[in-house]
């Protein structure tokens, strides 16, 4: 199965899985990435220092890592992928937040993190 993925970068512009292949990805700024799963729902991976392109448990998608991870990552044999986290201000993480809830892309979330815009709470 295809995983289906749309990286959010704190310029407010976005790169997915309809506009490249995972390599071809912007490096710097990531803010979230929104994710499908196998079962067709959605996560959101944010706040993190580094994102890995990875294949766990036969499931090739975006996973986080800290700078531990990272190294370790990078240390397997075979091409790599690492994006870089970076901090912004509340309002423009707010904003981005807000579009990756409301971006058709992404679809619908199971659920919310406890500090997550939720539709309906404008």
């Amino acid at each position: 199965m295809t995983i289906k993925w749309c990286i959010y970068y704190s310029d407010k512009s976005k790169y997915s899985y309809l506009d490249g292949r995972p390599e071809k990805a912007p490096v710097v700024g990531v803010q979230f990435i929104a994710q499908s799963s196998e079962s067709n729902i959605w996560e959101a991976l944010c706040n993190q220092d580094f994102y890995i392109w990875d294949t766990r448990d036969g499931v090739t998608k975006w996973y986080c890592a800290d700078n531990a991870g990272r190294e370790n990552y990078m240390r397997e044999i075979g091409w790599r992928k690492v994006l870089i986290g970076s901090w912004i201000g509340d309002e423009t993480y707010e904003s981005i937040s807000r579009q990756v809830s409301h971006d058709i892309q992404v679809g619908r979330k199971a659920g919310y993190a406890p500090w997550e815009w939720k539709p309906g709470n404008e």
